[in-house]
């Protein structure tokens, strides 16, 4: 949920299996998603486990450019086990493109 000053929001849905999927690599065979992997690495479970880690890139659009954010909240509506979690927020500007 994107909030503006001037009181206002926006949802910015972030779906599984199209913006992201599990960090746990599990299975290769998963359909392919167009989720865009931005890390792979592992740590010591993932080696016993002989599975591997990921994390994913995702982008949005501002849907109101000319209003200043003033905080974006990640909240989870399906209430199940899953545990999504973000690793960092950047911001580009239209002269930045």
């Amino acid at each position: 949920m994107i909030r503006y000053a001037d009181g206002t929001q926006v949802d910015v849905p972030v779906v599984y299996g199209r913006d992201l999927r599990g960090w746990w690599q599990f299975h290769e065979g998963l359909p392919d998603t167009s989720a865009t992997v931005a890390w792979r690495g592992t740590n010591g479970t993932a080696d016993s486990w002989g599975v591997s880690l990921r994390l994913y890139h995702m982008t949005w659009e501002n849907p109101r450019p000319e209003a200043e954010i003033t905080s974006i909240a990640f909240e989870s509506v399906n209430h199940t086990i899953a545990a999504p979690f973000c690793v960092a927020i950047s911001v580009e500007s239209p002269a930045d493109k």
